[in-house]
């Protein structure tokens, strides 16, 4: 590593303005040329993830952020799930700030833009403190922000939060290695927090294993150190506890959280890229070499600008250490993107490590620009040819290897290095290196094509083309739950249409399930939304129990398993809103009811059998967990007797909700009696019966009971992940107690 002393006025103002100058004006050049593209609105399903669960997400994460609420608690999709302790929305995420104050089509636009320049602005301020030279850090900062494995994850905001600040945190991490003070450090622990809290935590368990943990290390190891070892590492302590404490308010729900999920990974890692990974060795030299020729980007290609540059960092005499660091790092990111699933624990995703590898490479090929177009007073120099003449060769293999394109690219390279080789002076550098840098630009954009559609063309276009539908079925629901059926390219009426419209729907697309709902999902028949289960008619009166009660059905999302009659349906056709049908349910059995007898059962499918039975009467019975109402003293069972059983309709009972984590019963029962909630119970839901703490006890398998005596009682039902007031109240004391230190030390300084 090299010290302090040998990089001089290292963040001159003036160039750190123009390159950051010339990211924002690219940005949405790139931007707009690779995923804004023409075409019909179907085309844009190829990109499901973006309709079906990102746009919708951030849609009703943001827009109760935007009215001051925080959003604990998603009523709108599976009968009610948590939605802050899910990590994937990143609402502590800073970047995210523009689904705040902006429509979210159109924050999706900007936030890309914005991690776009940063993230080339970061990778150029980290490639300085190397002591890479200013247009050698832009030509690098080209390579990182718009090569094919960050063209595929930036229109994924999670993904492109965790890009931008991986370059932060090495930064700071690199400035703490030059004298080992502890603002720097302080300043890698909020970067790490940023990264902990970006959405997409498979690729920053990539970066933190591939570059970012070895890089910290390697920093904290230095032999010519004349600073205690303990120290080093102890400042590195204090940054990962920064880290840690900062991201706390988020990740102390989400642990509790991943505890009662049946695959909490598959969710977790989330990293869902627009683009052809590489998975064998063939794959990626053939991406390494051609432009992308699909409909998405190859994740393999930095263009050829990038393959003829990097190898010159091999000559850097001064950054050796940093470029064989960051080889290394690179070549072990390559061997464990292509080492296939099947070698990680806890089936953390092989692309994921695309990402370190693309920032590695990034690295020496802005070593290598700052080396291969070093000014030289005497052009016979020696130290001046082993690098070009290395370039050259590599260009004329590529050459005879290589199709029409490339050979244009080659050509424009050589012609473009030719003054400098001529001159040798800074200015021919300089313009060299830009030159360079556009060149890169340009091949870049072009190989970068999203050939699919964004939500910032059509959104929230295309989900109004429902929306006369879905007013239908408000009106029709009742305060009850409604069934989507829809085809693929159905894009204006998802399975979480629910984020979108205020419809509560029954079911739901790529959000975690408990295992408890796992397995009751899993007894509902394809099309209702909620699972990859086989269909089983004889479970659509599962519907009934989750106050199911209208149907949205286009047409190639209907199905004959809905119909009533001889079938077994539970869903009568009322009317026809354009291309759907609203059908209903009269079955379904009100959102807030009180039941006077009870049953138990143990287990969710032991529940689903009693429920599904012909003979079981839901006017009268519910279904009682066993284990719950032990726990909390209900009696297994209450069973009517032989005289006329009493029904929910001898009661009243009436759901207030004064917002999505606070709901308000009030029910007047002639007799003892369980008040059924038909919303999913999660840990963090607590009951009061008249102002008194009260047990919820789990029903019908996967809801909320409260045991309410005879008369008039109001119950007040509200949600708290667990853990949520510790986390916030540490992430809060901990970012109240770094800015007094930044204020002290500013003050010191004046």
């Amino acid at each position: 590593m090299s010290a302090g002393a040998d990089i001089p006025s290292r963040y001159a103002l003036l160039p750190f303005f123009l390159i950051a100058l010339l990211f924002v004006g690219a940005a949405p050049v790139f931007w707009l040329m690779t995923e804004v593209r023409q075409g019909d609105i179907a085309e844009a399903y190829e990109n499901s993830d973006l309709y079906l669960e990102i746009y919708p997400t951030f849609h009703y994460g943001f827009g109760r952020l935007a009215q001051g609420e925080m959003p604990l608690w998603n009523p709108q999709q599976l009968c009610g799930v948590p939605f802050l302790p899910d990590p994937r929305v990143g609402l502590y995420q800073p970047l995210n700030v523009p689904f705040v104050y902006l429509s979210t089509a159109r924050a999706m636009a900007v936030h890309s833009l914005l991690c776009l320049f940063l993230m080339g602005t970061f990778f150029a301020l980290f490639a300085r403190s190397l002591g890479v030279g200013y247009t050698a850090c832009l030509v690098g900062g080209v390579a990182y922000a718009f090569c094919g494995a960050s063209a595929s994850a930036v229109s994924r905001p999670a993904m492109a939060n965790a890009l931008t600040w991986a370059p932060f945190v090495l930064w700071a991490l690199r400035e703490y290695g030059y004298r080992f003070r502890y603002a720097p450090a302080i300043l890698a622990g909020v970067g790490a927090a940023m990264l902990l809290l970006s959405g997409a935590t498979g690729v920053v368990v990539a970066m933190v294993v591939g570059v970012i943990g070895p890089y910290a290390l390697l920093v904290a190891l230095q032999v010519d150190s004349e600073v205690p070892l303990r120290r080093r590492l102890a400042a590195l302590g204090l940054a990962a506890g920064i880290a840690v404490a900062l991201s706390l308010v988020q990740w102390l729900p989400t642990c509790v959280w991943l505890l009662e999920q049946e695959r909490p990974f598959a969710f977790l890692w989330n990293v869902q890229a627009a683009g052809r990974a590489p998975v064998r060795w063939r794959e990626l030299l053939s991406q390494a070499l051609l432009p992308g020729t699909g409909p998405l980007p190859n994740m393999g290609y930095a263009g050829i600008v990038v393959l003829l540059l990097a190898p010159a960092c091999v000559f850097h005499r001064k950054r050796w250490k940093d470029a064989a660091f960051f080889a290394a790092a690179g070549a072990v990111s390559v061997l464990l993107l292509l080492a296939g699933a099947n070698w990680f624990p806890l089936s953390l995703p092989p692309v994921a490590f695309a990402f370190p590898a693309a920032l590695c490479l990034s690295v020496l090929v802005a070593i290598g620009a700052e080396r291969l177009l070093a000014p030289y007073q005497a052009r016979r120099s020696p130290a001046a040819w082993p690098a070009a003449l290395l370039v050259l060769l590599l260009a004329g293999v590529l050459f005879v290897m290589s199709g029409p394109r490339v050979r244009g690219y080659l050509i424009v390279f050589v012609l473009s290095l030719a003054p400098f080789l001529l001159f040798r002076t800074r200015w021919s550098a300089v313009l060299c290196r830009l030159v360079l840098a556009l060149l890169l630009f340009v091949e870049l954009v072009i190989a970068g094509t999203n050939a699919y559609r964004h939500p910032y063309q059509d959104a929230p276009g295309c989900y109004g083309r429902y929306e006369p539908a879905v007013r239908a079925a408000q009106e029709q629901a009742r305060g009850g739950r409604a069934v989507v059926s829809a085809g693929a390219l159905d894009v204006g009426l998802p399975a979480n249409v629910g984020l979108v419209w205020p419809l509560e729907v029954v079911g739901g697309a790529k959000l975690p399930m408990t295992r408890r709902q796992a397995a009751w999902y899993r007894h509902l028949p394809d099309g209702a939304g909620g699972s990859d289960g086989v269909a089983q008619r004889s479970s659509l009166a599962l519907i009934d129990f989750m106050s199911g009660r209208v149907l949205l059905a286009t047409e190639q999302g209907w199905s004959d398993a809905f119909l009533g009659g001889e079938a077994g349906g539970r869903f009568v056709a009322r009317e026809r809103v354009g291309e759907v049908r609203v059908c209903v349910n009269e079955e379904a059995v009100p959102r807030a009811y009180w039941a006077p007898y009870w049953r138990g059962a143990e287990g969710v499918d032991e529940a689903v059998a009693v429920l599904a039975d012909p003979s079981f009467d839901s006017r009268a019975c519910c279904v009682v967990d066993a284990a719950s109402a032990a726990a909390y003293g209900v009696a297994r069972e209450h069973m009517a007797g032989e005289a006329s059983p009493l029904t929910r309709d001898d009661a009243t009972c009436v759901l207030e909700a004064t917002n999505e984590e606070r709901l308000v019963v009030r029910v007047d029962a002639p007799v003892v009696g369980i008040t059924v909630l038909s919303d999913t119970l999660a840990p963090g839901w607590r009951a009061t019966l008249d102002g008194v703490r009260c047990p919820i006890v789990r029903t019908n398998g996967l809801f909320r009971g409260v045991y309410t005596p005879a008369g008039a009682h109001e119950i007040v039902l509200t949600y708290r992940p667990p853990g949520y007031r510790t986390g916030l109240v540490t992430s809060l004391l901990t970012g109240t107690l770094l800015v007094v230190l930044a204020a002290v030390a500013f003050f010191r300084g004046m």
